[in-house]
C-alpha cells in the first residue's frame, strides 16, 4: 500500500471582497468572493452573529442571504484537500432595506467574476437595461443589452419573496402582473456572471 500522503494547510485569503454599488439588503442576496488561494483544493464559508441568516457557496464564490438585519461575521477559509488553513472574517451590516422603498437604491450590479464595479458602470448598465413602465399595473417590460445573457428573471415582494420566476433567453421580457397585489417590488435579473437588481412600483 502507497504511504499516507500529507498536505500542508493552505495560506488564509488575503480578503473577502464586498458587496459592490448597494448595501447588504435583508432578503436580497449579496455575492462576495475571496482570490484564489495557493495549494487550495476546495473553500469553506460561514456566517455568524444574526439570527436566521445563511450562506451559500461555489469555491470562493457565496451568496449571504438573510431575514434579520444588524452587524454579522462573514468567515472563508481555504482548504488543501481537506486540510483547512486559517480564517478570513469580514464584518458585514445587513440593512433593514426590504420593507423601506427609500433604502433601496435603484439599480444594483453585484459582479462574481472577481471584480467589483464601480459606481460608473452601475450608472453604465442603468443606461443599458430597461424596465417600464414604473409604475407599472398590468405588464412590466424589460429590455436588456446584447453584452449581457440575463437567464432568469425574478419579481420580489418586500417580505424577500418570489412572486413571479421566468427563464427566458430573450433580450425583450414581459411580466404579466395582473394577478400581483400593489406595492414596492424588486425585479432581480441573474446572469452567470452578474445580478442585477432594480426596484419596481405594481400600482392598480
Amino acid at each position: 500500500m502507497p504511504p499516507n500522503l500529507t498536505y500542508d494547510p493552505p495560506a488564509q485569503p488575503s480578503y473577502i471582497s464586498g458587496p459592490a454599488c448597494s448595501p447588504h439588503c435583508r432578503d436580497i442576496e449579496v455575492d462576495y468572493f475571496v482570490p484564489a488561494v495557493d495549494k487550495a483544493t476546495s473553500y469553506e464559508w460561514d456566517i455568524t452573529g444574526i439570527y436566521a441568516a445563511g450562506v451559500t457557496w461555489n469555491g470562493p464564490y457565496a451568496t449571504v442571504w438573510s431575514h434579520h438585519y444588524g452587524t454579522a461575521t462573514l468567515w472563508c477559509r481555504a482548504l488543501n484537500y481537506g486540510v483547512p488553513g486559517p480564517w478570513q472574517t469580514k464584518t458585514i451590516y445587513i440593512e433593514n432595506c426590504s420593507r423601506d422603498s427609500n433604502s433601496f437604491g435603484n439599480q444594483t450590479k453585484i459582479n462574481k467574476s472577481g471584480k467589483l464595479l464601480t459606481n460608473i458602470e452601475c450608472n453604465e448598465l442603468q443606461n443599458e437595461v430597461r424596465i417600464y413602465p414604473n409604475p407599472a399595473s398590468n405588464i412590466i417590460n424589460i429590455s436588456v443589452p446584447n453584452s449581457v445573457n440575463y437567464s432568469v428573471v425574478e419579481l420580489i415582494n418586500n417580505q424577500g419573496e418570489t412572486v413571479k420566476s421566468i427563464k427566458s433567453p430573450n433580450r425583450k421580457i414581459v411580466i404579466n402582473t395582473n394577478d400581483v397585489s400593489p406595492g414596492l417590488y424588486i425585479i432581480k435579473l441573474s446572469s452567470r456572471n452578474s445580478i442585477l437588481l432594480e426596484k419596481v412600483i405594481i400600482s392598480k
